[in-house]
C-alpha cells in the first residue's frame, strides 16, 4: 500500500501558531505533527508516501526532504491554487498505481491502518472511511453506515437534531486508484461533501469502518493541549524516549537539583530547569528551551528556544520558538505568545489571549485582548491626550478613565470625521460598561465642550479627535500628570474597578450644544485698538467672525 498525506492547510484556527508554521509542522512533544504521521505509516509497512502542499510549501520539503532520515521515500505535489482534499490528491496520481491510504497531516492517530487495509480488502470496496465514535459530533462530518458497513448518508456538521451517529469522518481513507477518474481536473473538490456523497448515489462501493484507537483533530488551542495531556497519560501509542517515573526527560537536558519535575511530563534535548522550578503534570519543555529560577509550569507547552525567566508562572499556555516571558510574568489558560515576542517583566496575558509573533509587551501590563498588529504597548498620553491605536483600545481606555475619576456622569463629544466617530462610538461603549451615564454632546469644539460642562455640572468629559482622547475634570480643566500616570496604569493593567451600578444607563442626547454656546457669547463688548484711536461696539461675535 502507499499513502498520501494532505498537509496544505494554513490552519487559520491555530494561531498564531500557524502564522510563519504549516499546521502539519506545529511541534508536538517536540517534533512536526507530520513526522508523527509517516512514522504511523511506516510502522504498517507503507514506505512510498506523497505529500500535497499548499500554505508555506518550502517549510515542509526543507525539513523532511527525500524522507531518507526516516527510511522512506517522499515525493511532494504542491497545489498553486486551492484543490480541496480530493483535488490535491488527483495530482499524485503518478504515483497511486495500487491500493492507497489518505492520512491527514494536522492530526495525531495511531489507528490500526493495516487491520482498515484488510477489512478494505475483504469487502471489495473502492473506498473505505475510517470512522471514530464521539461524544460531541456537531463539528464533525457524520457518516451514517447500514450493519454491512456500507455508507448510507453523510451530514456535514449537522445540528442535535439532526445527528443520526456518534460515528464521524477522521480523514482517513483506504482508496483504490479507481477513484481517481470521478474527480475532476484542476479545480476544488472535496472528498467528505462531494466526492463520496456522489458516489453513494450512484451505488458505488463506499464503506466506513468505526475503528478503536487514538485520533485527534488538533483544531485550535485547546485540542493542542488536551491532546498533549493525552500522549503524556500513555492513551496514544507514539515513538517517545524512554521515561522515567512518568518523566520523559533528554539525556542532554540539564535539570537543576533543587528543580522539581511531576510527572507526567516531558523534557527535550538542551533544555534548561533553574534552580527551585517547578514543572507540572503534563508540561511540554522542548528542545533548546529555558526555565529560569522559582517558575512554576503547570500543562504548558515550551516549544524550541522558548524562555520563561526567573518567578514566571504558566498555566496551561503555550510559548512558541523564541517567544519569552521576563521575570515574575504570567500566562494562563490556552493563551499564546508568538514566535520571538516577548512578554514583559510583571505582565500577565489573560486566558484564551494570543500574541502574534515579533510583538513586545511592556512592564506590567495585563493584557486582556490580541495582539495582532503593532508593537502591543499599551496607550500614552501625549501633550495631554491619550493616543490610541485602535477603537478596541478606546473601549479599554474609557473604562480605565472611568475608574480613575470614579465618575457617575461623563460628557461625551467629538470633532468632525469618520475616525473621530469611531473612536467615539468605542469610548462611549467603554462608559456604558463601566456603569457610567454618558451625556452625548456630539460634535463640537472643546470651548463649546467646556462651556456644556460647567452648564450641565457633569463630573468630567471626554473629548475625542481623530485617535485622541482628551479627558477634562468637572471644572474642564486638562488632566493632572498624576492623574494621567493612573490611568495609563490602569489602562496596562485592565485592573479596573467594578462598576458603582450594575445598570447600564442609556445615552441621553444634549442637542445642539453648539446653539447655547454661540447664545452665551453674544452680545459681547468688542473693542478694537487702531493706533491712537479706540473704536468700541456691541456686536453678535457670530456676526464679526463672518
Amino acid at each position: 500500500m502507499k499513502a498520501i498525506i494532505m498537509a496544505g492547510g494554513e490552519g487559520s484556527r491555530l494561531r498564531p501558531l500557524t502564522c510563519d508554521c504549516p499546521k502539519p509542522m506545529v511541534r508536538f512533544l517536540d517534533k512536526p505533527i507530520l513526522e508523527y504521521a509517516l512514522l504511523h505509516l511506516k510502522a504498517h509497512g507503507v514506505t512510498d508516501v506523497g505529500i500535497t502542499l499548499g500554505y508555506l510549501p518550502d517549510r515542509i520539503k526543507d525539513a523532511f526532504g527525500d524522507g531518507e532520515s526516516l527510511g522512506i521515500s517522499l515525493r511532494y505535489y504542491t497545489e498553486r491554487q486551492p484543490l480541496g482534499t480530493a483535488g490535491g490528491v488527483k495530482q499524485a496520481q503518478d504515483m497511486l498505481t495500487e491500493t492507497f491510504c489518505v492520512l491527514s497531516g494536522d492530526g495525531i492517530t495511531d489507528i490500526d491502518l493495516s487491520q482498515a487495509l484488510a477489512w478494505h480488502k475483504e469487502r471489495g470496496a473502492l473506498a473505505t472511511l475510517v470512522l471514530k465514535h464521539v461524544e460531541n459530533p456537531l463539528e464533525y462530518g457524520v457518516v451514517v453506515a447500514g450493519t454491512d458497513g456500507r455508507v448510507r448518508s453523510f451530514h456535514e456538521k449537522p445540528d442535535w437534531g439532526e445527528v443520526l451517529s456518534d460515528t464521524v469522518n477522521t480523514g482517513i481513507y483506504i482508496l483504490e486508484p479507481e477513484i481517481l477518474s470521478h474527480i475532476p481536473d484542476g479545480r476544488a473538490y472535496d472528498f467528505g461533501r462531494e466526492l463520496f456523497p456522489r458516489l453513494v448515489e450512484k451505488g458505488e462501493a463506499i464503506f466506513a469502518l468505526a475503528m478503536d484507537g487514538y485520533w485527534c483533530d488538533i483544531g485550535d488551542t485547546g485540542a493542542y493541549l488536551r491532546a498533549h495531556c493525552d500522549a503524556l497519560d500513555g492513551k496514544i501509542r507514539l515513538p517517545l524516549p524512554a521515561r522515567t517515573g512518568g518523566v520523559f526527560r533528554a539525556k542532554s537536558a540539564r535539570v537543576d537539583r533543587s528543580a522539581i519535575l511531576e510527572a507526567p511530563c516531558f523534557i527535550g534535548e538542551n533544555a534548561v530547569i533553574g534552580a527551585g522550578a517547578r514543572i507540572g503534570p503534563y508540561s511540554v519543555i522542548g528542545a533548546d528551551a529555558q526555565v529560569g529560577a522559582r517558575v512554576s509550569v503547570k500543562r504548558s507547552v515550551l516549544w524550541q528556544g522558548a524562555c520563561a525567566q526567573e518567578g514566571s508562572q504558566l498555566r496551561a499556555c503555550v510559548l512558541v520558538n523564541g517567544a519569552c516571558m521576563r521575570p515574575e510574568s504570567s500566562a494562563f489558560e490556552e493563551s499564546v505568545l508568538g514566535e520571538n515576542s516577548v512578554l514583559g517583566a510583571r505582565s500577565t496575558l489573560l486566558p484564551g489571549v494570543k500574541i502574534w509573533p515579533g510583538k513586545q509587551i511592556g512592564e506590567g501590563e495585563r493584557v486582556a485582548a490580541n495582539v495582532v498588529w503593532g508593537t502591543g504597548h499599551s496607550a500614552s498620553f501625549e501633550s495631554g491626550a491619550l493616543l490610541l491605536s485602535s477603537p478596541a483600545q478606546a473601549v479599554f481606555a474609557a473604562q480605565a478613565i472611568a475608574a480613575q475619576r470614579g465618575a457617575r456622569e461623563l460628557l461625551l463629544s467629538r470633532s468632525g470625521g469618520a475616525n473621530a466617530s469611531a473612536y467615539a462610538r468605542a469610548v462611549c461603549a467603554g462608559l456604558m460598561a463601566q456603569g457610567i451615564q454618558v451625556l452625548d454632546a456630539d460634535i463640537c469644539t472643546l470651548p463649546q465642550l467646556r462651556h456644556t460642562l460647567s452648564s450641565i455640572g457633569a463630573d468630567g468629559a471626554l473629548w475625542i479627535a481623530d485617535n485622541r482622547l482628551y479627558a477634562l475634570d468637572a471644572e474642564g480643566a486638562a488632566l493632572d500628570k498624576a492623574a494621567q500616570r493612573a490611568i495609563a496604569t490602569l489602562l496596562a493593567r485592565g485592573d479596573y474597578t467594578a462598576p458603582f451600578s450594575g445598570i447600564t444607563h442609556p445615552v441621553i442626547s444634549l442637542g445642539r450644544t453648539d446653539l447655547y454656546y454661540t447664545g452665551h457669547l453674544a452680545p459681547r463688548p468688542i473693542v478694537c485698538e487702531c493706533a491712537l484711536a479706540v473704536f468700541a461696539q456691541t456686536e453678535p461675535l457670530m456676526s464679526i467672525a463672518e
